[in-house]
């Protein structure tokens, strides 16, 4: 603790205090702290702080600024950034407030995360939500702790754990022994996958009346891909050790095809990167394009005929939900929810993290059959509006808010309804 203000000691000492009150009655709820909900006064909208880490076109702000778009009307909600980026200016152009925490980033730093929870606390101290949602994990911890030291309800959205198979082992132990003390602080958990509940249930001991299963969806844009016609291959992940971008590469080498592979994401189209990717590659280094971010991703899609997502570890990727939206055949690794999207033969193909070869072969069936490829996309598509369309996914969350506001007493209304005690 040397270096650390005075100040922060004291937060310290009083998370600390807080961890150490709440498992001596043995996770008991903090009655003083309901009393409170019970007394607020009564609105006629719930009032929601939504807290992310981060603002870039990743999977969690993109929820996050979906989520938002389309729930304004019926929840008062203000959004809480780890960082400034494009997520959090086109909150702000539709006039939703949002706020900076600056160094909530995903690295742990006693200095820094002490200063983080201050921060946190004093815009739940200004803003007075009914609950905090909580999206990714730095923003989870902090939130939990906060909704402690606050007695603010606390909503966790988990769009993959931090820990398990593909991560490094160190970071990996690290994350689940947090995870694992701050597990019952939150009130209520969503999981994105059946695999995510798996993990929280057995690894975290988190019981199952505390988790609801809401599958990601994304908005429908309107762009479909004439997989038949079309002459290219897309895979969308910005450069991250979850993605594996040597597989799909290595593998795109050794399929026989004069289709291109376009990679689309954060860093995919820096130097070092392509400096590795043309290695990795090998004699198909002339067929790449290296496109970067893209805010077109959705017109990107609809001109290829296959998506490509290798990766070491997932929640639930929006980039395969996004693609069956546009009708594509997915070939992806099958890790975390994957194949809570992909059926086997019937939506694409699941391949084994690592397996080059069957996702080399995977890949050399589609571009070698149009028809497989329609098949596979239409099913895809047909799989996508039953499942994973966005207004469905609101509306389970907004379901997950109505009952969190209920438990607190407030008299919540949308859509004309009251909520009852």
């Amino acid at each position: 603790m040397i270096g650390i203000d005075r100040d922060k000691r004291r937060l310290y000492r009083r998370v600390w205090d807080q961890v150490r009150n709440r498992a001596a009655i043995n996770q008991q709820p903090n009655t003083s702290a309901l009393n409170d909900c019970l007394n607020k006064p009564r609105r006629n909208r719930i009032r929601v702080l939504i807290v992310v880490t981060n603002a870039d076109l990743a999977g969690a702000p993109s929820h996050v600024r979906d989520l938002v778009m389309n729930l304004r009307h019926q929840v008062e909600v203000a959004v809480a950034f780890g960082q400034s980026g494009p997520i959090k200016t086109a909150l702000e152009s539709e006039g939703i407030r949002t706020y900076l925490i600056t160094g909530m980033q995903s690295q742990i730093s006693v200095r820094t995360d002490l200063a983080v929870i201050q921060r946190l606390l004093n815009i739940v101290k200004e803003s007075q939500p009914d609950f905090i949602h909580a999206h990714s994990a730095k923003a989870g911890m902090v939130a939990r702790i906060v909704g402690l030291l606050h007695g603010t309800p606390v909503l966790y959205t988990v769009h993959g754990w931090g820990f398990g198979p593909g991560r490094r082992m160190t970071q990996s132990v690290i994350v689940w022994m947090v995870e694992l003390l701050l597990a019952p602080f939150a009130a209520r958990y969503i999981m994105v996958s059946r695999a995510d509940e798996k993990a929280a249930r057995r690894k975290l001991l988190i019981r199952k009346s505390r988790i609801t299963v809401i599958h990601n969806g994304v908005p429908d844009a309107g762009l479909r891909a004439d997989v038949e016609a079309n002459s290219g291959i897309v895979m969308v992940a910005r450069v991250d050790r979850s993605k594996d971008h040597e597989m799909a590469l290595h593998a795109f080498s050794k399929v026989q095809t004069t289709m291109r592979l376009q990679l689309i994401g954060s860093g995919t189209d820096e130097p070092t990167f392509v400096t590795k990717a043309m290695v990795w590659a090998q004699s198909a280094k002339d067929r790449i394009d290296f496109v970067g971010e893209s805010t077109t991703v959705r017109k990107h899609l609809a001109a290829n005929a296959v998506f490509l997502l290798a990766s070491k570890y997932e929640g639930l990727p929006l980039s395969i939900i996004e693609a069956m939206g546009a009708g594509l055949p997915v070939v992806a690794t099958n890790v975390g929810g994957v194949n809570e999207l992909i059926d086997q033969d019937c939506h694409g193909y699941l391949i084994p993290t690592g397996d080059i070869d069957k996702l080399s072969a995977a890949l050399q069936r589609l571009v070698d059959q149009g028809s497989l490829r329609r098949r596979l996309g239409e099913a895809a598509r047909e799989r996508y509006e039953a499942c994973f369309r966005l207004d469905t996914m609101c509306e389970q969350v907004l379901a997950v808010y109505t009952s969190m506001s209920t438990r607190s007493g407030m008299d919540s209304r949308h859509g004309g309804q009251t909520v009852n005690d």
